[in-house]
C-alpha cells in the first residue's frame, strides 16, 4: 500500500501502473486521482477503449481484461462500488465469492499480458484484506483514501 502523497507524484510524472485499488472516504481526491490516470492514459472513447464497470455488471471484468482494445494498445477499465473487497460470512459462498475468484485467478495468472493492454482501476468506500486486495497489492498500487486532518 502506498500514501496519498506518494501516488499523486506517481501520476503527475505520467508513472501509471497497470492495476489500482483506490478506497477510502475522501472522494474528492479519489476522483483526483482517476483524472490524473485517464489524462495519462489519453483519448478514453467509451465501449471501445474506455469501459466504465459497477456492481450490475462486475461479472464482465474479466472478459473485458482478456478482450483486446480496439484501435488501441491499451484499454481503461474503472470498477466503481463492485462490493468485491469486502469480506463475506464464510456460510455465504455466493455468485460474488465465485466472482471474486475468478478475478483474482485471472489477474494473478495473466499478469503479463494486464501490464501491456490494460489499466483496471477499482473504486470502493470500503476494502477489507481480501485474497483480491493481496493480489492487487502485490502487482500493483493499492491506495487508502482516509479522511485527511487538517495540518495543526
Amino acid at each position: 500500500m502506498i500514501k496519498i502523497d506518494e501516488l499523486e507524484k506517481k501520476l503527475k510524472s505520467n508513472n501509471v501502473s497497470s492495476l489500482y485499488l483506490l478506497y477510502g472516504k475522501e472522494k474528492y481526491l479519489i476522483e483526483s486521482c482517476i483524472k490524473r490516470i485517464k489524462n495519462a492514459f489519453g483519448e478514453c472513447m467509451k465501449g471501445i477503449n474506455y469501459i466504465s464497470i459497477d456492481v450490475e455488471s462486475i461479472s464482465k471484468i474479466v472478459d473485458e481484461l482478456s478482450m483486446p482494445a480496439l484501435k488501441k494498445k491499451k484499454k481503461l477499465i474503472i470498477a466503481r462500488n463492485t462490493g468485491l473487497f469486502k469480506k463475506e460470512a464464510k456460510k455465504k459462498q455466493s455468485e460474488m465469492a465465485n466472482i471474486k475468484n475468478l478475478i483474482n485467478s485471472y489477474i494473478s495468472e495473466n499478469i503479463k499480458a494486464i501490464d501491456e493492454t490494460v489499466i483496471l482501476v477499482f473504486v470502493e468506500e470500503e476494502a477489507d484484506k481480501t485474497e483480491l486486495y493481496s493480489t492487487i497489492d502485490k502487482n500493483g498500487v493499492v491506495c487508502e483514501f482516509a479522511p485527511q486532518t487538517p495540518l495543526e
